[in-house]
């Protein structure tokens, strides 16, 4: 069983039931869970404050483009295909915990480095 951290401040929602994805970079090791794989979801990981916030099955996995444009905040593409914003707004960034497309990119921009290739794992 994978396990996954997750900062602070996703800890409520994800508790909750409200965040019910993330997008992760590819491992380096290769591997990427599959539909049906059972993980663990935890903030604090490596750290006396460490806590399991749930263990769910996953149900899709996709690869996932974050990039930027001169004429968008954000560009969001799946399997190869571009997403309107607004589509992406509501079916990945929302449920991925963000209030906003400039949250969200600034986040990846900051964490990761535009374009972000990984995947989007789906609970």
């Amino acid at each position: 069983m994978s396990a996954y951290n997750f900062q602070r401040r996703f800890a409520s929602a994800i508790k909750r039931g409200r965040k019910r994805c993330t997008i992760r970079a590819r491992r380096k090791n290769g591997y990427v869970p599959k539909a049906g794989e059972r993980i663990k979801l935890y903030t604090g990981m490596r750290t006396r404050g460490c806590q399991l916030l749930r263990q769910v099955t996953v149900k899709k996995v996709t690869p996932i483009l974050i990039d930027e444009t001169e004429y968008f905040v954000g560009r969001v593409i799946i399997e190869g295909r571009p997403l309107p914003q607004e589509i992406a707004f509501e079916t990945i960034i929302k449920r991925d915990g963000f209030g906003s497309w400039p949250e969200f990119a600034a986040f990846f921009k900051s964490q990761h480095g535009l374009p972000f290739s990984g995947y989007l794992i789906e609970w």
